[in-house]
């Protein structure tokens, strides 16, 4: 178990690492106890302090706040749940707000169904902006943020293969591939809410396993919302920890 929660929380990083690292005008500042990345727009969560496990939340509260105080812009304060930790009570103190939690969830490559009877395509750059519309469109965000945080210049890098999910020539579902350390992460699965319930989710997910395995993952991982958790879970991921969120501003 604690290698699995390793290599998939380290997947979880590397994702948000490639983000914020591709993004014009973002970044990634590292230190011993602290991940920070950074977007070019003011949105907490696109900005994001990860708290590394050994570390207390509560001990990080004001080196998080200085540093996005610096950038004038909100944050998320993220950690891995911890048995020795309890600092709900004090980061609420610190004036951050409870913003959820993620379950990180692994699955073995093997244990998913292949795509099936599906037309689901690797995008390119001819294909981006329907790529990046389709993803605005399932998670209610502004296209213009997501061209900002997102940027086409993934199309091409090789640390990440982006899908498309057709129905009568027109894109209805995205997702996303970062691999890292022979783990295959599943990232952006977005549906609009009018092909919802239809298995291009479920679809887009198992062709970015596919894609996985092609290039030698043994392991894939991803981050569920409540709303995808029950479909995740039927395709046989399992939840190994939980990731809890805070806003500040």
């Amino acid at each position: 178990m604690g290698q699995e929660v390793a290599l998939a929380e380290a997947n979880y990083l590397a994702a948000w690492r490639l983000l914020a690292g591709s993004a014009a005008g973002g970044g990634v500042v590292e230190t011993d106890d602290l991940l920070f990345t950074c977007a070019p727009v003011p949105v907490q969560y696109f900005n994001n302090a990860f708290v590394k496990p050994h570390v207390d939340p509560v001990a990080c509260i004001d080196h998080v706040k200085a540093f996005f105080d610096e950038r004038g812009s909100p944050f998320t304060l993220r950690f891995r749940g911890h048995d020795r930790f309890e600092p709900d009570q004090a980061l609420e103190r610190a004036g951050l707000v409870l913003a959820g939690s993620s379950p990180l969830m692994v699955a073995s490559c093997a244990d998913i169904d292949e795509v099936g009877d599906w037309e689901i395509r690797l995008v390119n750059e001819g294909a981006w902006h329907a790529h990046l519309s389709t993803m605005a469109d399932g998670f209610g965000m502004p296209l213009g943020l997501l061209e900002s945080v997102i940027p086409a210049a993934l199309a091409t890098s090789r640390d990440y293969a982006g899908f498309n999910a057709y129905l009568d020539g027109s894109v209805v579902s995205t997702s996303a591939l970062v691999v890292s350390d022979g783990v295959a992460g599943v990232y952006n699965v977005a549906t609009p809410e009018a092909y919802r319930g239809r298995g291009f989710g479920g679809a887009a997910t198992r062709a970015v396993v596919a894609e996985g395995l092609r290039r030698g993952c043994t392991y894939t991982t991803l981050q569920s919302s409540e709303k995808g958790y029950s479909l995740y879970a039927g395709m046989g991921y399992r939840t190994i920890a939980q990731w809890r969120n805070y806003a500040g501003t």
